[in-house]
């Protein structure tokens, strides 16, 4: 624990000392002057009633400062940067029309109605029991509105996974542990291979399933059990025993589901994994600007939330559940960078579900490219089968380009893709 925090716990208890100090201290004056506990004057009621007219005032120069500093400004969001990330933006400025509506217009009422009504010695209360009319108009206009605003997000979100989009898809995972992200792509074959949380080990971390994976986690679970079945031979002491007991069963379950997979003997379907490209954590994702980027998403232990602001992603990752989202990537790094005048800016992927003491510096750094580049970049990639065997990545030169302007860095990039028909 470091000297800040140890002075921070330290202030805070003596603050909250002082405060149950000074009600004590309140309520023996209180008890001098003879007023009962619960009695309340009609200078505090003044007083309470002016913080009102107050707490109106602060809450409204409170909107304006945040609406002029982020909304009007743009800061709110970062610059969009994807195909559906125009219907996102809408529908949340609708939100905020609204809302903004809603709060500057009962905020006056809501307030004024505390100061107008406090109490006063010589007042007389009127009993107003209820109208029907208003009742009716204040419960049917918010309702109405809000269930558009609900039905137009699930619009929206329908468009969004309902749609198909033109051009050829880009298939790869996001694979969330505590606190990094890894990635995989889908091989020649355009399809990810099988995975499973019984295979993940140092040399799997992504938990593949392919021949080679199989046998090798027999090998590693076969010597775990051994070595874990002789340490309760041994006579282990009676705080040694349940946790030797729990990794027992824990290899004898991982062993049955590996056997499992071993007894399947579905070879064509674990070599669809072979292809793969695995992005470990520290590494980078690259994508084309312009092609349909299909992201699954897992996660090994606890949930996380995969956050891709510029993209309008955000999608939960649950251990057991694999989550999708599609999106088109409209603006590349370099474009970007240019936009912002900033030679620093990246795009990234954030954790934005709380999920342990390092969830803060979860993320992983996506570079958005020109098909060429994308190209150039994947070739020198290392399929999974290479890397699982330790052989050094297959690298192919480039031929020379015929036309430099077609593979130039700068080089204008396709026009983005459209959505077309529903898939039914």
């Amino acid at each position: 624990m470091s000297l800040i925090t140890i002075l921070f716990v330290l202030v805070s208890a003596l603050t909250l000392v002082t405060v149950v100090k000074l009600l004590s201290v309140s309520n023996l004056v209180n008890r001098v002057r003879g007023r009962k506990p619960y009695e309340i004057t009609e200078g505090e009621n003044n007083i309470n009633a002016l913080m009102c007219l107050f707490m109106l005032f602060f809450g409204y120069a409170i909107y304006f400062y945040f609406h002029f500093k982020y909304v009007t400004t743009g800061q709110l969001l970062p610059a969009s940067a994807s195909l559906h990330g125009e219907e996102i933006d809408t529908l949340q400025t609708v939100s905020f029309v609204i809302i903004s509506i809603a709060y500057l217009l009962v905020q006056p009422v809501l307030w004024y109605f505390a100061f107008r009504y406090r109490y006063r010695k010589n007042a007389k209360a009127f009993h107003y029991s209820h109208n029907n009319r208003l009742e009716m108009v204040w419960t049917i206009i918010p309702a109405l509105v809000f269930c558009s605003l609900i039905f137009y997000g699930l619009k929206i979100w329908n468009d969004i996974f309902s749609t198909e989009i033109e051009g050829e898809k880009i298939t790869m995972e996001l694979y969330a542990k505590q606190f990094e992200w890894a990635a995989r792509y889908a091989g020649a074959d355009k399809e990810l291979g099988d995975v499973n949380y019984t295979m993940v080990s140092d040399k799997n971390a992504l938990g593949m399933i392919t021949p080679e994976t199989i046998d090798s986690q027999l090998v590693l679970i076969n010597r775990k059990r051994s070595e874990v079945l002789a340490a309760l031979a041994a006579f282990p002491t009676p705080e040694e025993l349940p946790e030797l007991e729990k990794q027992r069963d824990r290899l004898n379950h991982q062993l049955k589901m590996v056997s499992g997979f071993k007894k399947k003997n579905e070879t064509a379907k674990y070599l669809k994994g072979h292809d793969d490209i695995i992005i470990p954590s520290g590494g980078e994702i690259h994508i084309p600007v312009n092609r349909p980027i299909e992201l699954k998403m897992r996660s090994q232990d606890v949930i996380h939330s995969a956050y891709l602001p510029h993209f309008r992603v955000h999608m939960y990752c649950v251990p057991g559940l694999a989550t999708s989202f599609t999106f088109v990537p409209t603006i590349t790094s370099q474009e970007m960078k240019a936009k912002l005048n900033n030679e620093k800016f990246d795009y990234l992927v954030y954790c934005n579900n709380i999920c342990g003491s390092a969830h803060f510096n979860m993320q992983m750094k996506i570079v958005v490219e020109t098909e060429e580049q994308y190209n150039r970049w994947l070739e020198k990639q290392q399929t999974f089968a290479l890397a699982f065997k330790g052989e050094a990545p297959a690298t192919k030169a480039s031929p020379a380009p015929a036309d430099s302007a077609k593979t130039d860095s700068a080089a204008v990039p396709a026009a983005a893709p459209k959505k077309v028909a529903k898939l039914k």
